[in-house]
């Protein structure tokens, strides 16, 4: 799915540093990754919803690139193909989860062939 999610960093880099297989598919040094408490999209009932919240794994750094290079736990990121891409403000991520929520909303009734 394609979407910025959001989610609350757990646990920084604790690996081994070998490689893992996080978000896209990318072979990403664990040391550089991150443990992110989020909501991933699932169909429930017919709707397209978010699941209930769960740990996964994401990347911090690929390829020497950090957007945010000063992670720490406890922060609330923005999440991209299994990448964070940004650091967020509490407001903003009630801002994604209100704007999430709807489109997701709409989605599901046009999936289900109603007209908003």
């Amino acid at each position: 799915s394609c979407r910025i999610g959001w989610g609350t960093v757990v646990a920084l880099g604790d690996g081994d540093g070998d490689g893992d297989d996080v978000g896209d598919g990318d072979d990403v040094d664990a040391r550089d990754c991150a443990d992110v408490r989020s909501q991933v999209l699932e169909i429930r009932e017919g709707r397209l919803v978010l699941a209930e919240p769960a740990v996964h794994r994401v990347a911090v750094r690929v390829d020497g690139y950090a957007a945010v290079p000063d992670l720490a736990v406890g922060e609330e990121v923005a999440l991209h193909w299994g990448r964070i891409c940004g650091r967020l403000t509490p407001s903003q991520v009630r801002d994604l989860e209100e704007s999430t929520r709807h489109r997701l909303d709409v989605t599901s009734r046009r999936l289900a062939g109603e007209h908003p």
